[in-house]
């Protein structure tokens, strides 16, 4: 968490110097077919449960981005996304709260050309992805031999956005955006042991499995120097 917090207070900085810089919020939904597997056997495995155990599904996504000055229709940015995905079963004597954090740090390309799409664009991106899975029993850590027991994991995504620019003035604009994320390589890490406290229920071939995720929200835009008149934002000239 601090990193992400140093991460955070780097990209604010840049404003200082005259850099622009998107944030943005929304709602973040996962799909994993081996977290999907594990919580379905937690669940089969366990018939006493009164409540079943939710699939990590639906959770909270933020992000940071920077787009490079160009006057191109075509440009380049780095971005900074954090989602955080929570699954939770409250039964008598056993509160179980599952805690999928996913940091992704990419970089990718902005297409909009105002003249033939208006204030639509698109991006394409590449990303680097770590996850933390941790749990909760009772509101306390998971343990194993006194020792917290958390599923560390790393991938790679590729991901498409989609977006429409409401422009307020010459420094903020509003981005209402979809996003879709898809991992062909995500590795298994700990995953099993903290899900099901099982270590032999995912097949060697199946330790490295994929993931798709789908965001959406609202983009603010921020610029700290003014848009001269005979430019466009986004357009090329």
């Amino acid at each position: 968490m601090r990193n992400i917090f140093a991460l955070l207070a780097f990209f604010l900085s840049s404003m200082i110097y005259g850099q622009d810089i998107r944030v943005e919020f929304g709602y973040s939904n996962l799909y994993s077919k081996q977290f999907d597997q594990l919580i379905k056997t937690y669940n089969f495995s366990r018939p006493f449960l009164q409540e079943q155990q939710p699939l990590l599904s639906h959770g909270f996504h933020s992000g940071l981005s920077y787009l490079f000055k160009s006057e191109k229709v075509l440009k380049s940015g780095i971005n900074l996304n954090y989602s955080l995905i929570r699954s939770r079963a409250k039964n008598k004597n056993l509160d179980v709260k599952l805690a999928f954090n996913m940091l992704e740090l990419g970089y990718f390309l902005n297409y909009h050309n105002k003249d033939k799409f208006g204030d639509f664009y698109s991006e394409l991106g590449l990303n680097l992805v770590l996850g933390l899975l941790s749990k909760r029993h009772n509101n306390q850590p998971y343990l194993i031999d006194d020792k917290k027991v958390r599923s560390f994991q790393a991938g790679i995504s590729l991901n498409f956005n989609i977006g429409y620019m409401i422009e307020l003035n010459d420094k903020y604009k509003i981005l209402p955006f979809v996003d879709f994320h898809y991992s062909p390589y995500f590795m298994e890490g700990q995953s099993e042991v903290v899900i099901n406290q099982t270590s032999d229920l995912i097949e060697e071939q199946e330790q490295y499995s994929s993931f798709l995720k789908f965001f959406a929200g609202l983009r603010f835009y921020l610029s700290n120097k003014k848009v001269a008149n005979n430019s466009k934002p986004f357009t090329s000239q």
